[in-house]
């Protein structure tokens, strides 16, 4: 089996495993293993394609994973429900 069907694999398996568990860190190391992918097609060495996988997998992990997770847990800016009545004055009958 060429080594880019199997780079292809493990980005699919770790897509379908993200859409179960929705945490963005599967789907990460899947565009890590799209990394691969490509070195794989562009011929280079088994090597390559670890040092490329490994690389992408700790710039996204690393870079865009603490910018995610703060758009993530942000809270909303503008409050409506009940979360808007928090801290003002009300008058019960």
């Amino acid at each position: 089996m060429e080594p880019w069907i199997v780079w292809l694999i493990i980005a699919s398996g770790l897509g379908a495993a993200e859409l179960l568990t929705a945490t963005l860190d599967l789907a990460m190391l899947a565009f890590a293993a799209l990394a691969a992918t490509v070195t794989a097609v562009l011929g280079l060495a088994v090597g390559f394609q670890f040092l490329a996988f490994a690389v992408t997998a700790v710039l996204m992990i690393g870079l865009v994973r603490p910018i995610a997770r703060r758009h993530i847990t942000r809270p909303p800016v503008l409050r409506s429900g009940t979360a808007a009545l928090v801290g003002r004055e009300g008058t019960t009958l």
